[in-house]
């Protein structure tokens, strides 16, 4: 094992002070400098969201996340996975997901984080609400109490937008 960590050194092997270089097969083929042989890396997943931040009388609406999960209990913006154009996607993604009818959208900005294991690219959009029905994980919060509200680094990040 401590061969491997001192002296099998990927890309630098340290065959000379190697105990075992007379019955090394890669130094008698010459392809020490080429092992170990590593896996490629997993491609990351990146996903495309689009939110909707709607603010109406002093208040924004948000969503809280499940309990369960990544960053669980936590609240957000309403937002969802879209396939193609985000501003395109974003009412579908506030329909099926939140029952929430919006019209107009104005581009906020574009927000990038990066997960242990997937990346995300956020397309925030400031809407004007059309239609909300009941839900009981919405919520109405004064702008000048979000900063107190439990969000992830992404949802803050966008929060940071509003001002």
């Amino acid at each position: 094992m401590d061969l491997g960590a001192t002296i099998c050194l990927p890309k630098n092997p340290r065959c000379l002070i190697c105990p075992f270089t007379e019955l090394c097969e890669a130094r008698q083929k010459g392809i020490q400098d080429q092992r170990p042989v590593l896996k490629p890396k997993k491609k990351t997943p990146h996903y495309i969201l689009a939110a909707a931040v709607i603010v109406k009388n002093g208040r924004v609406l948000l969503a809280k996340r499940p309990s369960e999960g990544l960053l669980g209990g936590m609240w957000e913006f309403p937002n969802g996975h879209v396939d193609g154009d985000p501003a395109k996607g974003l009412s579908k993604v506030l329909r099926t997901g939140y029952s929430l009818k919006i019209h107009g959208k104005e581009a906020l900005g574009v927000v990038y984080h990066t997960y242990s294991h997937f990346k995300v690219t956020v397309h925030p959009f400031r809407c004007k609400l059309v239609l909300i029905s009941k839900n009981a994980g919405l919520k109405w919060v004064k702008l000048k109490e979000l900063g107190g509200f439990p969000m992830g680094k992404v949802d803050r990040q966008i929060s940071k937008l509003l001002s």
